[in-house]
């Protein structure tokens, strides 16, 4: 039986210009989660990111903490969604639920993103989609059956976003598309989600802990962005 750990990248700068780049606290949140595994002895005998600058960055300073870290490997179907395009194409197709000028709050953002994301699963989002649902589960879904191709005893660690990772996650359950949705907005970042693979199927054995953040001087640290 092989372990892989899927871990949601640090803190990324919501709101900034490039939403995919760690602020301080992501960097930190990854040193944190990169000591815990060291202090538990844990050793990876693979490292996969997905595709984008932050899972590259979260997986470099996880590996700063590491006494024998190996090469990543770089799977793009591990890449986040482009939640971006995906949010705009559905503020066009509805523009009655645009935000005013005074709503900025995050969870305006969140509330229309759970929108869009249903619209995108059914297949009721139109526009110029960098990809569809159904490609996009096709992509997570073989990306999990390359790292599941994985020694017996092994362990791999994922590094990844959340919405490919709760899509792994609903996968392995063989759940619909509205689970992955109603998952991916609670996944904290670097929250560790675990995989056990025995072979014939994966089982998941935990979704989204952070025991490198329960001690109570760092829960503030716990990050959703």
């Amino acid at each position: 039986m092989s372990d892989i750990f899927l871990v949601r990248h640090g803190q990324a700068s919501f709101g900034a210009a490039n939403y995919d780049q760690l602020s301080e606290l992501g960097h930190q949140q990854s040193r944190w989660l990169g000591h815990y595994f060291e202090q538990q002895g844990l050793h990876f005998d693979r490292i996969v990111i997905g595709g984008q600058a932050r899972h590259r960055q979260t997986a470099e300073s996880i590996c700063g903490e590491l006494s024998n870290p190996v090469p990543f490997e770089c799977l793009d179907g591990f890449s986040e969604y482009d939640f971006e395009t995906i949010f705009r194409l559905y503020l066009e197709q509805n523009p009655e639920q645009r935000p005013g000028a005074g709503e900025t709050d995050r969870s305006v953002f969140y509330r229309l993103l759970i929108k869009a994301l249903h619209a995108w699963a059914e297949n009721r989002l139109r526009g110029d989609l960098p990809e569809s649902w159904q490609q996009f589960e096709q992509r997570v879904r073989h990306s999990l059956d390359a790292v599941r191709d994985t020694p017996r005893g092994d362990k791999v660690l994922v590094v990844s976003s959340g919405g490919a990772i709760t899509l792994a996650a609903s996968l392995v359950l063989e759940a619909p598309p509205s689970t992955m949705i109603s998952l991916n907005l609670q996944l904290r970042n670097t929250g560790v989600t675990r995989l056990r693979n025995s072979g014939s199927r994966a089982h998941l054995f935990s979704f989204n802990e952070l025991y490198h953040l329960d001690p109570d001087d760092r829960r503030h640290a716990i990050t959703y962005s």
